[in-house]
């Protein structure tokens, strides 16, 4: 089977959720023989190996030359139909014109994968390139619903408004955007509801995302060190605004009772906010680290305060496969089978996180039991390699490949 996947950026090197999310899967599906060709922006806001990505796909790209967000062209998006950053990013004359260089020059697909909504933008010009070909879109997030989520956390009354308006009109984008793709998949139960609401005559499923648990698998006589760590991209609204709470609301207080404990800030692009805490009551703000896996192992528990957000969070996976437990919010840990003190501890009030962390602190046979437990349901529902056979049983329906 011939796989053509549109994607937002290059997912190489596979270091956050995104990347990830999109790299190991598509690597499985080139080991089971399938031959991929990808459409791609080079991102200029994230790590980009092109050669990583060859090895498992053809790849044809154009710079993206992303902006930032800004005030003015913020302010002109009030008046767009397209939601912010289908405007700001994606919406490209030169992408259209790659997909059509793409079609001239190479063989067709059997079918289409679009990965994020907004590479939906360019349906009608695959729907003429590839007039026969199934399009599936792989939504790894319901965008409305992050976008809803943070106005309801936002302080600032001016970004609220303005968060409260790009969720409607995003609700309205994704609502009709699925209705002209064949198919979607979603990595969690919870978006696959929503989106059922927004597009019922639109076939869905929900396909996990997952992780190689050879990967992170730890030393049974390594010790672990009186720390926690949260680990993500701090590029992305919904983290940055979460570690800015958390810090405010429950690591301020939980040192004052816990001398000497630390936290590791871990990801890409640290907002000032969070910056300023590196070096003050026991936090380090790492940014960026090559291998994150040491950090996992020593650590007693990765905390995931996120307050916002959809879809769900791969990190806590890895974590997870590392035998690390995990503390998370309800919305932190959406979309993952876990079950509170079996899997994980799940609290969303500041006073329930800091008594999560307290426990673990104290009880360390419970981090173990958790670790224990979770890191089984990774290698049972998580793995890699059965997540990309359930996607290429779904194709081989779609295309009648066989």
């Amino acid at each position: 089977m011939r796989i053509l996947n549109v994607l937002p950026r290059i997912p190489t090197p596979p270091v956050d959720g995104g990347a990830i999310g999109v790299y190991y899967p598509m690597r499985e599906l080139a080991l089971l023989g399938h031959k991929l060709c990808t459409i791609a922006f080079e991102s200029n806001l994230h790590p980009q190996d092109s050669e990583m990505y060859r090895s498992v796909s053809e790849l044809y790209t154009i710079p993206g030359n992303f902006p930032e967000p800004d005030v003015l062209s913020a302010l002109m998006n009030l008046a767009s139909s397209k939601p912010y950053n289908l405007s700001l990013r994606f919406d490209k004359p030169g992408f259209h014109k790659l997909i059509k260089k793409v079609a001239a020059q190479t063989p067709t697909p059997d079918i289409i994968q679009l990965d994020w909504i907004y590479m939906t933008a360019y349906l009608t010009t695959l729907r003429k390139c590839y007039p026969k070909v199934p399009i599936v879109l792989r939504q790894h997030n319901a965008e409305h619903v992050i976008f809803k989520r943070l106005a309801e956390n936002e302080k600032n009354s001016i970004k609220r408004v303005f968060l409260a308006h790009q969720a409607s009109k995003m609700r309205r984008f994704e609502a009709k955007m699925i209705k002209k793709v064949d198919y979607y998949t979603t990595v969690t139960e919870t978006d696959l509801s929503i989106f059922k609401t927004l597009a019922p005559q639109t076939p869905g499923k929900a396909i996990v995302a997952g992780v190689d648990t050879s990967l992170f698998m730890r030393p049974a006589s390594l010790s672990r060190e009186r720390s926690f760590v949260i680990l993500g991209s701090l590029s992305w609204a919904p983290y940055a605004q979460a570690v800015q709470w958390f810090l405010e609301n429950v690591w301020a207080t939980f040192t004052v009772s816990n001398p000497g404990v630390s936290l590791y800030i871990v990801g890409s692009a640290p907002p000032p906010e969070v910056q300023r805490w590196n070096g003050t009551q026991g936090v380090t703000v790492t940014g960026f680290v090559d291998d994150v896996v040491p950090i996992l192992h020593r650590s007693t528990a990765m905390v995931v305060p996120l307050l916002s957000g959809s879809g769900m969070r791969i990190k806590i996976v890895e974590a997870m496969a590392a035998s690390l437990p995990v503390v998370a919010t309800s919305v932190g840990i959406e979309g993952i089978l876990a079950e509170h003190n079996v899997h994980a501890l799940i609290a969303d009030k500041a006073e329930d996180l800091t008594m999560a962390m307290q426990q673990l602190i104290e009880e360390p046979s419970l981090g173990t039991l958790l670790s224990e437990n979770a890191r089984q349901l990774v290698k049972d529902k998580y793995e890699w390699r059965s997540i990309a056979k359930e996607m290429e049983d779904l194709y081989l329906e779609l295309t009648k490949v066989e």
